[in-house]
Parts: structure tokens; sequence; C-alpha cells
């Protein structure tokens, strides 16, 4: 009986396992509906939806997949559009005025290139002096 560790155990816990392997054991790769799993997770269908909709194993498999074969990084670059279909839908629909200028602030953040910029923190400082004895109401009107 061989007791070994096989491949796998050998691999930390991070790292990403091949492609072929991964293509091999994922649910999703062989799912008769891949596509159309893929096409909705990239159109921001929430993950316990899309489980729930084609009777997948679990949100942990949706994810291990979706982050495999790059569809979390593709999905993540879309945001731009995301916040400008929302911007550009504000007529049509009721978002408080809140969501409204959220978005259009997030949008503003990402460069020409598509990477998301923190915008600079400001901290202002302000010191005044006490006055030795505190005046009255009173005796200032007096």
């Amino acid at each position: 009986m061989n007791t070994a560790p096989g491949p796998d155990a050998l691999r930390s816990g991070n790292a990403p396992p091949s492609p072929e392997r991964h293509s091999r054991k994922c649910a999703i790769c062989n799912h008769s509906d891949r596509q159309a799993i893929d096409q909705a997770f990239l159109h921001w269908a929430t993950g316990p939806s899309i489980v729930n909709d084609y009777k997948l194993p679990s949100l942990s498999c949706l994810y291990r997949h979706v982050h495999a074969v790059g569809l979390w990084d593709q999905r993540r670059c879309k945001v731009l559009s995301a916040l400008d279909r929302i911007i550009e839908k504000v007529d049509a629909t009721n978002p408080s005025g809140h969501a409204i200028l959220r978005a259009i602030e997030i949008s503003c953040r990402f460069s020409d290139d598509g990477v998301y910029r923190e915008p600079p923190r400001r901290i202002i400082h302000e010191y005044r002096r006490a006055e030795s004895e505190p005046r009255s109401n009173r005796e200032a009107h007096d």
C-alpha cells in the first residue's frame, strides 16, 4: 500500500491547480451549460442564483471555477462599464441620490488604462488657543 502523499498534497494551499487538472475535475467545466454559467457570472448574476439556476454542487465550486479560468479578473475589468450602465439608466430607475453620486464618484477613480486609483486622503488639523479664563455669554454682550 502506497501512503506517500500525492502531487496535490504537496502543492501549497493557495497555488491554483493546473488548467488540465481543473478542466478534468471541475463540475462546471464538465457541465452541459458551462457557457451559460460563465456568461451569467460575467453579466453580474449573483453566485447563489447561478448555483441554484444550474444546480451546481456549491458556491465554492463556482468561485473555484471562475478563479481558475480567469472569469473573476474579466468581471473585475467590467466594473467601469457596470458603473456606466447605472449612471446611464438613472432616468429609467429610482436609485437614491447617494447611489447615483457614489457610482459617478467611483467611475471617476478609474484611469484611462482601467486601473482603479484610490484618491489621496487629506487630514486637516486645526489648533485653537483657549483663553485663560472663559467668559460667560452675559459678559460678552454687556
